[in-house]
């Protein structure tokens, strides 16, 4: 799984952070650093927003932060032996951090 972010990106910081604490294993790439990333999410994708979640058990990915969309993958990812570190809810998030869009 991929967390495509941007520097100084409080969705990107959130969406980490969830991933983190649900034990999910996943690579952060920043798109300030990396122009093939930048080309990929913005041409491919066809995304201009951060984060950009990207996971093979998605049939498309999860732009912004979007505590349900992750709630989602984490209960998918809980359903496939090795995938998940270990299982959690992520009801920790405030009221304000509820789908709020970067």
């Amino acid at each position: 799984m991929t967390v495509y972010t941007k520097p100084d990106c409080p969705g990107c910081t959130l969406t980490k952070s969830i991933l983190q604490k649900a034990g999910v294993d996943f690579e952060v790439i920043d798109l300030t650093r990396n122009p093939d990333a930048m080309t990929y999410v913005t041409k491919v994708l066809g995304v201009q927003t951060a984060p950009v979640v990207v996971a093979d058990v998605l049939d498309k990915p999860i732009v912004g932060f979007r505590a349900a969309a992750l709630q989602g993958l984490i209960g998918l990812l809980g359903e496939q032996p090795g995938k998940l570190v270990k299982p959690t809810e992520v009801s920790a998030l405030t009221p304000n951090d509820k789908e709020r869009e970067v």
